[in-house]
């Protein structure tokens, strides 16, 4: 158990609790709920069983130490006191607290997500009783799922000539070959070859980097908008400067070349393998069309998700949030890696959107309790041959078969898992297809 920095006392009302097996003689308890899943126990243990122990510690020590001048085991008890008293003490409370902890969550029924923690500093007073304030969380008790009122309409969206006109210029500038102008400054759309210098702004002893004849597509890089900014107007010899993601930036224009958009005709659908642009339209219009109807059910799905959780309010435990908040920024900084960050960059890169991250991680945590209560609620279980269906799938890939790799599963404790995923996405359908039906 860990100690955490404010202790708060508990109101009167809380359940109080006297136990007489623990172990610990005279232990009592409270225990308050504080929303759907955060506990508190407020715990008290007497004085006497507290000295007990310290004194049992005490002679343990004695008969062991040796100090200058007394033969082991002959020490007097006051240097022993003297020498040891706090230190025992100390570790004599904690093992106290951490058995009273462990005996009421037991007697309670809990299943804490992460260890307990203990609030505050313990005030340690020989023959005094010993309180402790212990927070922990458990599996959010959300009572019945309420999908009254939780209708949403699927809206389509519209596929027409304005989008395909929208595809078909990113193609034309896709195949357009640059070209150097001269006699202009740099705007959007411009390819800007030049050397680059950057610095640390925020610690100007550190030595800076160089990259030559670097290029630059001016208006495209959304996360370097300074930079496109200082950009306009700049002509060949000048230098554009900008500060972004924890670096100043110097790029010293060598080269302005701009796109030459070619024609829209049958040569440049057979430069992306249409036979005509008669048939590029028709290939444009049907992907363009499955994209919109992916959308409009990617918007359904949030939309319904939304209205269920702001109809069924969820607590969503912080030793959830953590871990899958951990799992996320541990996937970005690799994803970051991978693209040829090093590590600290990365996570430079990553820190400031972390709220964000973790407002979904939220989301999905409140989403995952809510529909493992639905589940349980309407009686869903996994679709018939999911489960063997992943299992299936796995095997394909390892190379293993079916069985082994069930029994890898169930051995590894993540074949419960995979059933509990299964059914979400039960749960899932079943409370999109609700809120879709007619009422």
């Amino acid at each position: 158990m860990s100690a955490a920095s404010v202790s708060t006392p508990f109101p009167s009302g809380s359940s109080a609790r006297r136990t007489a097996d623990s172990g610990i003689p005279g232990l009592r308890y409270e225990v308050r709920e504080n929303g759907q899943a955060a506990r508190r126990l407020r715990i008290t243990i007497p004085a006497a069983p507290l000295e007990e122990r310290v004194q049992a510690e005490l002679r343990r020590i004695r008969r062991k130490v040796h100090m200058p001048g007394f033969r082991r085991g002959r020490a007097p008890k006051a240097r022993i006191e003297a020498r040891y008293g706090k230190e025992v003490l100390r570790e004599s409370a904690w093992g106290l607290i951490g058995s009273a902890t462990r005996h009421a969550i037991t007697e309670l029924g809990a299943k804490p997500l992460a260890p307990p923690d203990v609030e505050g500093e313990l005030v340690l007073e020989r023959g005094e009783p010993l309180h402790a304030t212990v927070a922990f969380e458990v599996w959010p008790d959300i009572g019945e799922v309420e999908l009254d009122g939780v209708e949403v309409e699927r809206v389509p969206i519209p596929v027409g000539e304005e989008q395909i006109l929208a595809t078909l210029e990113r193609i034309r500038e896709e195949r357009a070959p640059y070209e150097t102008v001269s006699g202009r400054g740099v705007r959007d759309g411009d390819l800007v070859v030049g050397d680059v210098e950057e610095t640390d702004p925020d610690d100007p002893s550190a030595p800076p980097t160089h990259r030559e004849n670097a290029g630059f597509h001016v208006g495209r890089e959304a996360e370097l908008r300074p930079l496109n900014e200082a950009f306009q107007g700049k002509r060949v010899g000048e230098t554009a400067v900008a500060v972004g993601g924890g670096k100043r930036i110097a790029f010293t224009v060598k080269e302005v070349r701009a796109p030459r958009l070619p024609p829209v005709n049958d040569e440049l659908a057979r430069a992306v393998g249409a036979n005509s642009l008669l048939a590029l339209r028709g290939t444009i219009r049907d992907r363009l069309r499955k994209q919109a109807k992916e959308q409009e059910e990617m918007r359904f799905h949030d939309e319904v998700v939304e209205a269920v959780l702001k109809r069924n309010p969820v607590d969503p435990p912080e030793a959830l949030v953590q871990n899958d908040l951990r799992a996320e920024i541990s996937k970005a900084i690799s994803t970051a890696q991978a693209g040829g960050m090093d590590q600290k960059e990365a996570e430079e890169r990553i820190r400031p959107i972390v709220p964000r991250i973790k407002a979904k991680c939220e989301r999905r945590v409140r989403m995952s309790i809510l529909l493992d209560a639905l589940a349980q609620q309407e009686g869903i279980g996994p679709a018939d041959g999911a489960v063997a269906g992943q299992i299936g799938r796995l095997a394909e890939r390892t190379g293993k078969s079916a069985a082994a790799v069930k029994a890898t599963l169930e051995s590894d404790g993540e074949l419960e898992q995979l059933r509990l995923l299964e059914t979400r996405k039960a749960a899932l359908d079943f409370l999109l297809e609700r809120a879709a039906a007619p009422r």
